[in-house]
């Protein structure tokens, strides 16, 4: 159990670091899915792009941190902020609006940046059901002592899942 969740968390860390930094360094192509929110104001696209990356960044660190409470917390956060993004997914698929035309999702990262669909809230949905699984189910004492070596292979897993993700919309 120690190692999937070293895995989950590592793979919870690279999603969450590239994802901060993709909506930091490319701001203007992430608005898309801000304009489901906020359609006539930039302001408040930058500003809610700004908040969001500033969680997944702390949300990352938190992972990182060797406290069972922290780490815990972090997995809750997770779980929120997956439901925030599909909730807004699921704003867009059903009241989508022929005016906003197709929009892309502000993943960015390793997740890429695909236009909304309901394969992405499925793909939030597990992250979801497993971050809440995590936080609800498992004891304190999985939460230390994690190695490097668990923690990277997440990180791997998500870097493979990102390229795979990539060959499959090739074909």
């Amino acid at each position: 159990m120690t190692e999937f969740m070293a895995s989950i968390s590592g793979f919870l860390i690279a999603l969450f670091i590239s994802t901060s930094v993709s909506k930091v360094i490319n701001y203007k192509a992430q608005l898309g899915a801000t304009q489901i929110l906020f359609k006539n104001s930039t302001v408040l696209q930058v500003f809610f792009l700004e908040i969001l990356a500033a969680m997944e960044l702390v949300t990352a660190i938190m992972l990182l941190i060797n406290n069972p409470r922290i780490r815990r917390i972090a997995f809750l956060m997770t779980a929120i902020l997956f439901i925030c993004y599909s909730a807004t997914m699921l704003i867009y698929l059903l009241f989508k609006q022929k005016s906003m035309g197709d929009v892309h999702c502000s993943c960015g990262g390793i997740l890429g940046t695909g236009l909304i669909s309901w394969k992405l809230i499925l793909r939030n949905f597990i992250i979801i059901t497993i971050s809440l699984s995590i936080f609800l189910f498992v004891d304190s004492n999985y939460f230390t002592n994690f190695s490097v070596l668990e923690i990277f292979l997440g990180i791997v897993f998500a870097f493979v899942y990102n390229t795979l993700r990539k060959i499959l919309n090739s074909l």
